[in-house]
């Protein structure tokens, strides 16, 4: 089945086990970025209701912007080996940052920080996936296999919540609560039922 598919979409042999793998990347970035939308969102809205969405999203629209510029700006300076590296620092820097602000931060500050920041979280997640397509794929093969790619990130989002079923992925680690809105208000109506 495989060497069919890989004659269907005219992978050579030799690139198939680096496509598979971009793959398995987009579908797990798939995941990522949908359970942590699902998350910052679902937080935020028990935290603050929707009055408060409006701002949050100015102020996450202006961090977007900073990054992005940020981005951009290392992205010309890096090859993509090295952009890649850093991309991955820097989203598991915040990661650490949003676990260790359960410790440091008032719920409330960190309810509106991780909404705040996930916008932009998911922004440099999917920049840094995408340069690592472009410094591993050609421009021709990058064209041809890009439809594919995407199916595979909106796979993985679909992954995270599929219609009619209560899928939740979450790590536990003893003392630590990775869901601040699981530390304050126990589990929350949506995954109770």
């Amino acid at each position: 089945m495989w060497t069919r598919l890989g004659r269907l979409l005219q992978i050579a042999q030799g690139d198939r086990p680096m496509i598979v793998a971009l793959l398995l990347q987009a579908f797990c970035t798939g995941i990522f970025v949908g359970t942590l939308e699902l998350e910052a969102n679902t937080v935020f809205l028990e935290a603050f209701g929707a009055d408060r969405v409006p701002f949050a999203l100015m102020v996450s629209g202006l961090a977007g912007m900073l990054i992005a510029a940020i981005y951009v700006y290392f992205s010309k300076q890096l090859k993509p080996r090295a952009f890649g590296v850093l991309n991955l620092v820097a989203v598991i820097g915040v990661g650490i940052l949003f676990v260790g602000g359960l410790h440091f931060l008032d719920q409330d500050y960190l309810d509106f920080a991780t909404f705040v920041f996930s916008g932009p979280l998911i922004l440099i997640t999917l920049l840094g996936f995408w340069t690592t397509v472009r410094g591993k794929l050609s421009s021709s093969r990058s064209k041809q296999l890009g439809g594919l790619i995407e199916v595979a990130l909106v796979g993985g989002r679909q992954a995270e919540h599929p219609p009619g079923v209560q899928l939740r992925l979450s790590v536990r680690i003893p003392g630590v609560h990775l869901l601040p809105h699981e530390c304050r208000h126990g589990v929350s109506q949506r995954w109770s039922k």
